[in-house]
């Protein structure tokens, strides 16, 4: 973990980057990154920081799902609202998966995440497409943050909710697709998934929603937990009806710690109480499984 004293000089040196370069790289998680000098979010904190904390729930969550297994399928990892690849391509590289399939809905975070798979040989195994997952397939508009490159989410139409209170640049539209339909035209192989993955800013549920050929093989999900911008998109109560029809239990992976196999498996009939009682207005990280008795 980088000292106080490192975070302050990277932090100096990537403003200065910015007056003469659009990009620079980092080694982080036995990767290397490129990033945008301008992206005050995941670029700005994964260069200061030389880590994610995704990357730190990826390998808690890898853990989970191979504990007491004496030969762990690595299979393969759906990466959706992907950004630069810091989840998946760590992962990737250290063997956790078979084959990573990523979906990224921002052209400028599409071209960076292309370029960082490139910049860790990983192309005949890792799949990038340039589209929003929702629950419906064709076109979608996308709200861009001027900053913040893990701050984009899919406009709802007709919502009076305000959504991210970021400074928006705009909206552009992006491709949408259904990870059913992915599945119908081959792009996934539902029987091969090992985890799907997801941080889409509060669009979750449209997801969930649209990936029934998955969520009912009860495929393990991990996602970040946003109520309220859940609520914002329409989602909330969607993934409340999908993951109690769909999965046994949750596990709060944020605060997960100590040996996988001890790892606190929470019944899913209590998430509903959990998300109400605990977590007006705060954002956590959380993953569904399907136990057998």
């Amino acid at each position: 973990m980088a000292t106080i004293g490192e975070l302050v000089d990277r932090a100096a040196f990537f403003e200065r980057a910015r007056e003469h370069t659009g990009l620079v790289s980092v080694e982080s998680n036995g990767a290397l990154f490129l990033v945008r000098t301008a992206d005050q979010g995941v670029g700005r904190s994964l260069f200061c920081k030389r880590a994610r904390g995704e990357m730190r729930l990826m390998r808690m969550v890898s853990e989970i799902l191979d504990a007491g297994d004496p030969e762990p399928r690595r299979g393969v990892l759906l990466d959706i609202g992907a950004n630069i690849g810091t989840a998946s391509i760590p992962a990737l590289a250290a063997g956790t998966f078979e084959r990573v399939v990523a979906f990224e809905p921002e052209p400028a975070n599409v071209r960076l995440l292309r370029l960082n798979v490139e910049a860790n040989a990983l192309r005949a195994r890792y799949r990038v497409i340039h589209a929003a997952v929702s629950d419906t397939d064709g076109e979608t508009s996308l709200l861009v943050s001027g900053e913040r490159s893990g701050r984009h989410e899919v406009k709802i139409e007709g919502s009076g909710k305000r959504q991210h209170p970021d400074n928006w640049a705009g909206a552009i539209t992006v491709p949408a697709v259904t990870l059913d339909r992915c599945a119908d035209d081959g792009v996934i192989d539902p029987d091969e998934i090992k985890l799907i993955w997801m941080d889409t800013q509060g669009h979750e549920g449209h997801v969930l929603r649209g990936a029934e050929q998955l969520t009912r093989r009860g495929i393990p999900v991990a996602l970040e937990l946003a109520p309220s911008l859940l609520s914002n998109h329409g989602g909330l109560d969607w993934l409340f009806e999908i993951v109690n029809r769909d999965y046994t239990h949750f596990i709060r992976i944020r605060e997960a710690k100590g040996p996988a196999a001890q790892v606190e498996r929470l019944p899913v009939d209590s998430f509903q109480d959990f998300v109400g009682h605990s977590m007006a207005n705060k954002c956590t990280d959380v993953m569904f499984a399907r136990h057998s008795p």
